[in-house]
């Protein structure tokens, strides 16, 4: 604090006033008086100091999004830890969130696209750099005056760098808009992203959220068993389109959604450019934007978007007119009724039509015969070489490596015993550890995914007998057993369980 009383932090930075609250953080509007302008300043509560997973938290939140530098996700500008205070300078963004804003306002269609396609090039930014939100929601939304979306709050953002995500403890994430694999503690990918980012599509085209429960278990079984939501049933017009969107986006199986934000934003794009193909400047903007990657898409001429038709030939195709076998009368008629100048002598021109269905065989042959012949003689001169050990290694070291001795990889994942692997590292690999084979031969790794998670029986009034037998046939071990008195108990049968009744617990 200054001599004024005014709060300065890291000297340079004057707190203003609160302006939000986390769980496990407080936020300030605040003046860096080097640059000029008003910044946010996150500041972990005095509570959590000394806590040191909550600070690994907090600092893998800076991290992660320090990282990212797109005009839809809040910035960070600096990470300060002084003294006993811990605190993330970040961009301050005059708005509300969109949850206050879809509170006030019905989106209309057109923004409700508008929002969708820069939060979808936000997440595929986050995602190409190896980063997964994990807690998509309209809370975690701020909108500026500008109606420009930014994503905020990668606090629980997951790195995906030398092992594959796995919960076995905990759900994180908002419950009204977790995937179901986040629901089930299962892996988180990127289309565990796009999930949520569905869910808030969802939110924004009908005023709700799909699935409403009395208890958060009961919203995320919902998300995990019941079928995705008719957009008919919630609102009027659904334009054609849009519900194919949402089923690929709120598909159950991460396998049968949309893999990663970037194709969610290219059918959202689409869909927005049939509906409304001249609706703002901004949008021609995001057709040719610059992407992440440096490429440039921009058809345009005069600033408009040109549909063609497919280019068509000015002359008309030749008449191709087909040989003709003649009888030797009918030739020499022909003969003498030709004009002075002929000669019977000269030959009829006849056009052959070309065969182009054996000329493209021909060439496919052609082909593979050289294909072949390359295959054979550049595999003859490749060297054979041992497989090396990548067992108990994370997915990231094992592919270095037997890519680092020119090997190709392919993954599969299985449950596995979680006291001999690891979540994401290698059980098993095809062909095994010192066999031979040649640079270039296809090497199969088998991937722990933890262990396998099943709803434990409810035994609970059962004979120990009974309980112990019901728990053996679902695949559990009985642990401690603890005898109690109770009045007007019956004699033998099981008081309580621990885990509970339909609770998840790993296998064995």
């Amino acid at each position: 604090m200054d001599k004024n009383g005014k709060t300065i932090l890291n000297g340079r930075y004057e707190i203003i006033r609160p302006i939000g609250y986390g769980g496990m953080a407080e936020v300030f509007l605040a003046h860096d008086q080097l640059l000029d302008r008003n910044v946010a300043v996150k500041m972990l509560r005095d509570q959590f100091l000394g806590d040191n997973e909550l600070l690994e938290q907090f600092r893998r939140e800076a991290k992660s999004a320090a990282r990212l530098v797109h005009p839809y996700i809040i910035n960070i500008y600096d990470v300060v830890s002084e003294g006993s205070n811990q605190y993330i300078v970040m961009e301050y963004v005059d708005g509300v969130t969109l949850k206050e804003y879809m509170q006030e306002h019905k989106l209309s269609l057109n923004t409700v696209l508008e929002i969708a396609v820069r939060l979808a090039d936000a997440l595929q930014h986050a995602h190409s750099h190896n980063i997964i939100h994990c807690d998509i929601k309209p809370q975690n939304i701020l909108i500026d005056k500008n109606m420009n979306p930014k994503i905020a709050d990668f606090g629980i953002a997951k790195m995906v760098t030398n092992q594959t995500m796995v919960y076995s403890k905990s759900v994180m994430g908002s419950v009204h808009y977790i995937s179901p694999e986040q629901a089930c503690g299962g892996k988180i990918t990127a289309s565990s992203d796009v999930y949520s980012l569905g869910i808030v599509l969802f939110e924004m085209l009908t005023g709700e959220v799909p699935y409403v429960g009395t208890t958060a278990v009961s919203v995320a079984m919902m998300h995990v068993e019941k079928p995705v939501p008719q957009l008919k049933d919630y609102m009027e017009n659904v334009p054609e389109g849009m519900q194919e969107i949402m089923d690929k986006a709120l598909a159950k199986r991460c396998e049968d959604r949309y893999a990663n934000a970037g194709q969610m934003r290219h059918d959202l794009l689409n869909l927005k450019m049939k509906l409304f193909p001249f609706s703002s400047e901004d949008y021609h903007q995001e057709l040719g934007a610059v992407k992440p990657n440096g490429n440039v898409v921009d058809n345009r001429d005069d600033g408009a978007t040109v549909i063609m038709k497919p280019v068509r030939s000015e002359l008309p195709p030749k008449q191709v007119t087909p040989a003709v076998t003649q009888e030797p009368e009918k030739i020499q008629e022909k003969q003498e009724a030709m004009p002075s100048g002929k000669t019977g002598d000269e030959k009829p021109v006849v056009k052959k039509k070309l065969n182009y269905t054996k000329l493209i065989v021909m060439i496919t042959a052609a082909v593979v015969a050289i294909s072949l012949v390359a295959h054979f003689i550049f595999n003859r001169n490749l060297a054979e070489i041992a497989v090396p050990n990548v067992t108990n290694m994370t997915v990231v070291e094992a592919q270095k490596l037997l890519e680092e001795k020119q090997f190709k990889v392919e993954l599969e994942e299985k449950y596995g015993d979680p006291d001999k692997f690891k979540p994401g590292t290698v059980m098993e690999q095809s062909p095994k550890a010192g066999e031979k084979r040649k640079q270039g031969s296809l090497i199969i790794l088998t991937i722990c995914k933890g262990a396998e998670l099943k709803a434990v029986p409810d035994v609970t009034g059962m004979s120990l007998s009974k309980a112990e037998q019901q728990l053996a046939d679902a695949g559990f071990k009985v642990g401690k057993v603890t005898r109690k008195h109770v009045d007007g108990g019956k004699i033998g049968a099981v008081l309580s369980q621990s885990p509970k009744g339909l609770d998840k617990a790993p296998k064995g």
